[in-house]
């Protein structure tokens, strides 16, 4: 697994002009990796439950109801699937430590999903235990 990290900061708003900095991840997937991943059906697991990015809740800001309701459904949720688009993530926070904090969180959830991959390459074999 290949993963790339890049930061651009980018204005939002018609109005009131915001800086945010925006994070771009993308990740490549071994041959190896995309095997296991199509042969066990993993395209919907879980590889980040985080909350909605800064332009999304500053848009969202007035209706807390409709920003609860996006999270509930887990339209921020980062899965395996999403990663496997071809296209990066785009994930923006408010300033660069934001970004940086981010990015690490992120590099550590994607660490995990590489031992989770690796780990569901093999069924274990079935062993008697006796305390």
């Amino acid at each position: 697994m290949r993963v790339s990290f890049d930061h651009k900061e980018i204005s939002k708003g018609l109005f009131k002009k915001k800086v945010v900095v925006e994070v771009l991840t993308t990740v490549q997937f071994s041959d190896e990796e995309l095997d296991i991943i199509k042969n066990r059906k993993l395209k919907d697991f879980v590889v980040f439950k985080r909350d909605p990015d800064v332009v999304v809740a500053d848009r969202f800001s007035n209706d807390k109801p409709y920003l609860d309701s996006l999270i509930e459904a887990g339209n921020f949720t980062l899965t395996i699937g999403k990663l496997m688009s071809g296209k990066p993530d785009s994930y923006t926070c408010p300033s660069p430590v934001h970004a940086k904090n981010y990015e690490q969180e992120l590099t550590a959830k994607l660490k995990e999903l590489k031992d989770f991959i690796v780990g569901s390459a093999v069924i274990p074999e079935s062993k008697t235990i006796e305390f």
